[in-house]
């Protein structure tokens, strides 16, 4: 899973005589569920294209109050993983294994929030920007406008890297620091909806 930082966002705007559209504006994350958001390594060819491709599902979203707490597969050849986030007050949080929420994007972002760290970097706002990529072509609701950030690692050793976020989606394409230049380590390629099994009712 290495390269794809879950990263997401809800801003609420709350003030007196706001429009729909303003009281509720698209999170900086992927919560819709169902939503399926297929990724590759650029670059790569043949078996090597196919062993990079990453899967990044919705699986469920429960909403506590303004709050949205979001389940999130990911799947590769590589395996299986689920975790846990919490959208609050325009920030994300990742859910640790003791039911500890970890800030992966802060609160306000990206209008009000300039630096932050998480547990492993850094993070630095670049600013706003248009996502230029062909594919995967988006729907006339979903924005192309988004937000650059870049993390510097908090510990020796560590990777420099950077993420393009949008509304709705989250992350859709990283990069990472090699010797002075920017290698890009995944990127959005494909855009959907799955349907998500639900258990059966008891006759």
């Amino acid at each position: 899973m290495r390269g794809l930082l879950p990263a997401g966002v809800l801003l609420l705007a709350l003030c007196a005589g706001c429009s729909p559209k303003e009281l509720h504006p698209q999170p900086y994350a992927a919560w819709e569920e169902g939503l399926t958001l297929g990724f590759e390594v650029p670059g790569l060819q043949g078996s090597e294209r196919e062993a990079s491709r990453l899967q990044k599902q919705v699986t469920r979203t429960e909403y506590e109050g303004q709050d949205r707490r979001v389940e999130i597969n990911y799947t590769s050849l590589q395996g299986h993983m689920a975790i846990q986030q919490l959208i609050r007050r325009g920030g994300v949080y990742l859910i640790d294994s003791q039911g500890r929420p970890q800030t992966l994007l802060p609160e306000a972002f990206p209008d009000g929030a300039a630096s932050w760290e998480t547990a492993t970097h850094r993070f630095t706002l670049l600013g706003r920007a248009r996502w230029e990529q062909d594919k995967p072509v988006f729907p006339d609701t979903q924005s192309r406008e988004g937000a650059w950030i870049e993390g510097a690692p908090l510990r020796p050793g560590g990777t420099r890297i950077r993420a393009f976020l949008l509304p709705g989606m989250g992350e859709v394409e990283s990069r990472e620091l090699r010797e002075g230049r920017w290698v890009v380590t995944n990127r959005l390629v494909s855009r959907g909806f799955s349907e998500i099994p639900r258990p059966r009712e008891a006759k």
